[in-house]
């Protein structure tokens, strides 16, 4: 790791086997699919975010300039905790229940960084379209004003980030819904369309993206059964 840590950390893995027939293949996309993402953008500015709270250096007096309050700053810190605190289990079973194309999460390589990635490993050669982005409020503005994460283009870095997947329009809404009443969120960010040129597989980000502001959970607590 990059990170210096004075304290022993002690890692572990976890190895399950399933039938073949449980797999969700990640290259299945189709034209006229909808991309929808299961958790916000903005966890690498929300952590940073703290860490310039806490040592209340010029990063930190830049943001109250813009009129990020204490309260605010905690409030973003909250929201990135606990966004990367909860596991995909949820999404990856609606996955399967309302047969998924395909799907990556978003972690490292940032949003644009997997939506490449997850493009060029299809059968056929198609384009993502791009044309919303949920992100943690406020995040874009410390973005934009404060120090440049690329958050708005793709290239912040995201932690336990949530799972991009593809469905056919007609499943989409009930995929959203089902989310919702199992008190998780997720958004319709884009669209699959074929390629105009042959072995071409490309990602489009609308010039006029639609951002989506998270500032608190607002979504019900009601469980559902499975």
């Amino acid at each position: 790791q990059s990170v210096m840590n004075p304290w022993p950390m002690i890692g572990g893995t976890a190895i399950s086997t399933v039938k073949e027939s449980e797999i969700i293949y990640p290259n299945n996309i189709q034209d006229g699919d909808v991309l929808i993402l299961t958790k916000p953008l903005g966890t690498q500015i929300a952590v940073n975010l703290m860490e310039w709270f806490d040592q209340n250096n010029e990063k930190y007096n830049k943001v109250k300039e813009l009129g990020i309050t204490d309260f605010d700053i905690k409030n973003i810190y909250d929201i990135g905790i606990e966004s990367m605190s909860r596991l995909n289990l949820l999404a990856a079973k609606l996955m399967r229940k309302y047969e998924s194309h395909g799907a990556t999460d978003i972690t490292g390589f940032g949003f644009y960084g997997h939506l490449k990635n997850l493009v060029e490993a299809q059968k056929r050669d198609l384009t993502f379209c791009i044309h919303t982005i949920p992100i943690i409020g406020f995040t874009d503005i410390i973005n934009n004003k404060v120090n440049d994460y690329g958050l708005l283009k793709g290239y912040s870095a995201e932690t336990s980030g949530g799972i991009l997947l593809s469905l056919e329009k007609s499943k989409s809404k009930l995929f959203i819904e089902e989310m919702r009443l199992n008190g998780e969120d997720a958004w319709e960010v884009g669209y699959v369309k074929n390629s105009l040129l042959e072995k071409l597989k490309s990602v489009e980000i609308k010039d006029d993206i639609e951002i989506i502001s998270i500032f608190k959970k607002e979504i019900p607590e009601k469980k559902s059964k499975f």
